[in-house]
């Protein structure tokens, strides 16, 4: 569930950042796409490690993929947006 509001939350971003009047170059959707792709990858660490009762790596790997997704996006938003 967590994955599907990610992907309704992340493709309503896209669509917005996609029909802005300026001109994106290429690196910053390529920056926005990984950085997604890894916030998404940080939630479905997240979401295994706690089912397996693994809540230190859990939280680590939230932390480390959710931190460099965020840097990722930010990265993209002040080269390109």
């Amino acid at each position: 569930m967590v994955n599907l509001v990610l992907g309704i939350l992340i493709g309503i971003a896209g669509s917005w950042i996609y029909n802005q009047p300026q001109d994106v170059p290429w690196y910053a959707w390529l920056l926005f796409i990984f950085g997604a792709a890894a916030i998404v990858f940080a939630f479905d660490v997240w979401g295994g490690s706690f089912k397996e009762h693994h809540t230190r790596a859990a939280w680590m790997g939230l932390g480390i993929f959710g931190f460099f997704g965020v840097v990722m996006i930010l990265a993209g938003w002040g080269l390109g947006f």
